[in-house]
């Protein structure tokens, strides 16, 4: 299963959004807000994909 981990704490821009990859898996997050979190599993191999966030007031 790919995983991606991102570290980070008003509309995007593109100065706010972060974005990781895995192959040619992805997810991306606004940095300001973390209010939604995207992940997108693209490869067709049957492996699920997964994002995690640490704010720091903690885990979310």
């Amino acid at each position: 299963m790919a995983g991606f981990s991102a570290l980070a704490v008003a509309p995007a821009s593109a100065e706010t959004l972060i974005k990781v990859t895995q192959g040619d898996d992805y997810a991306y997050l606004d940095a300001e807000t973390i209010d939604a979190v995207y992940v997108c599993d693209v490869e067709a191999d049957g492996h699920g994909v997964y994002v995690k966030v640490w704010k720091r007031s903690g885990y979310s």
